[in-house]
């Protein structure tokens, strides 16, 4: 982990290169399991999958598999 950089995006990071601090490790067996695992865990539990998110977008249903995300939004505006 000691050579990972990624280009930051967004207000305060746009266009700087950032070192990564942390993560699951490239390369490894299971790394992928794993970061799925933090994405669920620091993304999409407390937040994208509440029932106060997914009420105030309209959200029915949020299934995601690896890089793929199948959300079922009842706006199509909110969904956007």
């Amino acid at each position: 982990m000691d050579n990972q950089f990624i280009e930051g995006t967004g207000r305060d990071y746009d266009g700087t290169t950032l070192k990564v601090s942390s993560g699951s490790g490239m390369g490894l067996l299971h790394s992928g399991i794993i970061s799925d695992a933090a994405f669920w865990v620091l993304c999409e539990a407390d937040w994208c999958c509440s029932p106060a998110t997914m009420s105030l977008f309209g959200i029915g249903a949020y299934c995601r598999f690896r890089d793929g995300i199948w959300f079922l939004a009842s706006d199509r505006g909110l969904a956007k």
